[in-house]
């Protein structure tokens, strides 16, 4: 499963409070990956973590159906996801290509020096893009921040 569909899995599970329309989402994901997905189940939707059993294949003997083909699917590594800004928000509050890409990864749960190791800048200037961020919008921390962007409904919408 692609890194988009099980953001777009964890977006849905934490914007709508209505199962049905999870599950809805949840199976148009599934058959993006597995086009020959039958049903599911959820197995465990435990705060934010979503592991799903999937039949996604009839195995036929001889013309007759002889059993299904199962796949499970876990989603705990992009569970850290809260939410991220859309474009509009990147151009009202003028943020740079560097702070976004900085701003993105810590709001997807990655620490400040998981992200200069992976952007190859130091812990410092992580801190720098950080701060620059919350001066520009105006807030204190990643929870203002996380807040201003719902409250804004400056939310991407790429899935």
């Amino acid at each position: 499963m692609k890194e988009k569909e099980a953001l777009f899995i964890l977006y849905c599970l934490k914007n709508l409070n209505k199962k049905k329309k999870f599950e809805d989402y949840l199976k148009l994901v599934i058959k993006q990956s597995h086009s020959d997905f039958i049903d599911f189940t959820i197995l465990t939707l435990k705060g934010n973590k979503v592991s799903v059993l999937c039949r996604v294949d009839f195995i036929n003997y001889e013309s007759f159906l002889s059993g299904y083909r199962f796949v499970i699917i876990e989603l705990d590594s992009f569970v850290r996801l809260s939410v991220l800004p859309g474009e509009k928000f990147y151009l009202k509050y003028q943020i740079t290509r560097r702070e976004r890409e900085v701003l993105e990864r810590i709001l997807q749960g990655e620490s400040i020096s998981e992200v200069a190791e992976k952007l190859h800048i130091t812990i410092g200037t992580v801190k720098d893009h950080l701060s620059s961020v919350y001066k520009k919008t105006k807030v204190k921390n990643k929870k203002e921040l996380i807040k201003k962007i719902k409250e804004e409904k400056s939310i991407k919408e790429e899935f």
